[in-house]
């Protein structure tokens, strides 16, 4: 999905419009319509060699570079998943926001500096569960979000409270848990 690079043959087509246009909307807290056009990028996948995202479609161009990877991989590690890394001060703000029908999402062993980060998200029985891991020490989370809004707070099985700049923690592994009322 994307632009036609001859208006006459009307055959190739690049996908690095969409991916702009799917990071913009998710800067701009659409993520229903950033999804969409995650999804429309993820439907040029192995047109021409399976497991590939080609640049060109059909496949006349570029094999699997950036712009295809950018358009998907943004919108979902940086507003889907709202991960806002700060590898030099080892903070890591996680600040989520779901796409419409969603409610569990998880991400493992993403790069963040020196670090490798992992970061989950469920609705159970008890409420929200977010978990967080990292490798190293030293390192410190918040969590930011809508889902923080009048509810009560517990990390690592403690309650907490949530300030205006969110619930931070530090340690290898947290649990937090949004009960709301």
């Amino acid at each position: 999905y994307g632009p036609f690079l001859s208006a006459v043959e009307r055959q190739a087509m690049m996908t690095i419009s969409t991916g702009v246009q799917a990071v913009s909307e998710g800067n701009y807290g659409r993520t229903d319509e950033a999804m969409w056009y995650v999804d429309k990028i993820v439907q040029t996948f192995s047109r021409k060699l399976p497991g590939s995202i080609a640049e060109m479609m059909p496949d006349y161009g570029c094999f699997a570079i950036a712009w295809t990877s950018y358009g998907i991989v943004l919108p979902l590690i940086q507003h889907v998943f709202g991960i806002q890394p700060d590898a030099v001060n080892k903070t890591v703000v996680f600040d989520p926001h779901l796409p419409t029908g969603w409610e569990n999402m998880s991400i493992e062993d993403l790069p963040v500096g020196s670090n490798i980060v992992s970061f989950s998200r469920a609705k159970t029985g008890r409420g929200i569960e977010y978990g967080f891991e990292a490798k190293e020490n030293g390192w410190s989370f918040v969590l930011r979000g809508d889902a923080l809004s009048g509810a009560e707070y517990y990390l690592n099985g403690r309650r907490v409270s949530s300030t205006s700049s969110g619930i931070r923690m530090s340690g290898r592994k947290n649990h937090v848990l949004v009960v709301q009322h």
